[in-house]
C-alpha cells in the first residue's frame, strides 16, 4: 500500500517539514512479486497508516485504518510510442532564458482502456528526472549536440506540464472504459545565456495508474 498526497507517494515526513493538502488523499495497492488471479477478494484487506499535526507544543496523531476487498481487473490501458519532431528553429528567435520557439501540437494517445476501474490516471516521468526550477523541461539527451536550449512540454492551454504528479483522465467512464486522447504542446525553450546550435532531443515516459 502507498499513500497518495497531492497526487504524489509519501512514506515518512522528516523533521518539520509541512504539507498542505491540495486534493484527497489516496490509497493505492502496489502489487509484489507473486502472481494475480481474477476474481473477487474473499478475505479483506487491512490497513493502516498515521498523520501527526503539531501545533505549538501539542501534539496531535490521527490513525487512519482501511478495511477493504479487492477486484482484479486483468486489462489495461496501452499507451503507443510516438516521436514529435519540432520544425527546425533559428537561434535568434529565442530571445532570452526562458523564451519559447518552435511550438508543435501533439496528443498522448490512451487507448484500449477496460471497463470497471473506479479512475485512471498517467504520470509523466522525463528520461533522466526532472530538472529543479525549470517545470515542464526535459533533460537534453545524450545524443543533442546543442546548447543552451533544451523542449518544454506544457498542455494545451500553455500550463507546463506537471512531471512525476499523477492526474486523472476525467474522461474514464467505469461502465464504459474506452480510448481517450491529452492535447499537450512542446517547443524549444532557451535555459542558458548562450546558445549553441545542434540537435535538440529529449524524452519522456507515460505511466499509468488504475484506482
Amino acid at each position: 500500500m502507498q499513500v497518495i498526497v497531492n497526487g504524489k507517494p509519501q512514506t515518512k515526513l522528516m523533521g518539520g517539514a509541512e504539507v498542505e493538502f491540495s486534493s484527497p488523499v489516496e490509497i493505492q495497492l502496489l502489487r509484489n512479486k507473486y502472481g494475480m488471479a481474477n476474481g473477487v477478494a474473499h478475505d479483506r484487506l487491512h490497513f493502516w497508516f498515521f498523520t501527526k499535526t503539531l501545533r505549538g507544543t501539542e501534539e496531535i496523531q490521527n490513525y487512519i485504518y482501511l478495511d477493504t476487498s479487492v477486484t482484479w481487473i486483468e486489462e489495461s490501458c496501452s499507451v503507443p510510442s510516438q516521436t514529435v519532431v519540432l520544425p527546425s528553429t533559428r537561434a535568434g528567435r529565442l530571445s532570452g532564458i526562458g523564451t519559447t520557439a518552435g511550438e508543435r501540437s501533439f496528443q498522448i494517445q490512451i487507448n484500449n482502456c477496460p471497463k470497471g476501474y473506479n479512475k485512471i490516471l498517467y504520470r509523466l516521468t522525463p528520461e533522466g528526472g526532472t530538472i529543479e526550477n525549470a517545470p515542464g523541461v526535459l533533460p537534453l539527451s545524450a545524443d543533442s549536440t546543442a546548447k543552451g536550449v533544451k523542449i518544454k512540454v506544457t498542455d494545451n492551454a500553455g500550463a507546463a506540464a506537471a512531471f512525476d504528479t499523477s492526474i486523472s483522465v476525467d474522461d474514464y467512464n467505469k461502465a464504459t472504459g474506452g480510448s481517450f486522447s491529452i492535447p499537450m504542446r512542446v517547443s524549444y525553450v532557451q535555459t542558458e545565456a548562450n546558445i549553441t546550435p545542434g540537435t535538440v532531443n529529449g524524452a519522456m515516459s507515460v505511466l499509468m495508474e488504475y484506482q
